[in-house]
């Protein structure tokens, strides 16, 4: 586990031989999760990354513990996609698929 300067958690997990096993979280400054893993011993695993007011900003499948595989996702801040890639084993094998995004609509402020 490590820390900020301030005392708030900067991350947790549990290594065995250099590498990350089991679920691991990190923090941003502010507290919001940053990113979250789980990672099974054969290396297969899930990651989410997360934006600094805890949006998802991507989400996808590992490999060999730490490799891109599979399609991932990844979002705009205001939580629409923005784009798909999808990996083997870290190497992009379908070009990204861009999404454009829509403006929210302004509610009234009463």
């Amino acid at each position: 586990m490590h820390f900020y300067p301030n005392g708030m958690v900067m991350d947790s997990g549990f290594y065995s031989k250099g590498k990350s096993i089991g679920t691991s979280i990190s923090w941003h400054l502010n507290g919001f999760m940053k990113d979250s893993s789980f990672i099974d011993t054969t290396g297969k695993g899930l990651r989410i990354t997360r934006f600094d007011d805890g949006g998802i900003a991507s989400a996808g499948y590992l490999v060999n513990f730490t490799k891109s595989h599979g399609t991932w996702q990844f979002y705009h801040k205001n939580g629409q996609l923005n784009a798909k890639e999808t990996y083997q084993n870290e190497r992009l094998i379908k070009n990204c698929t861009m999404m454009k995004m829509e403006k929210q609509s302004q509610i009234p402020q009463i």
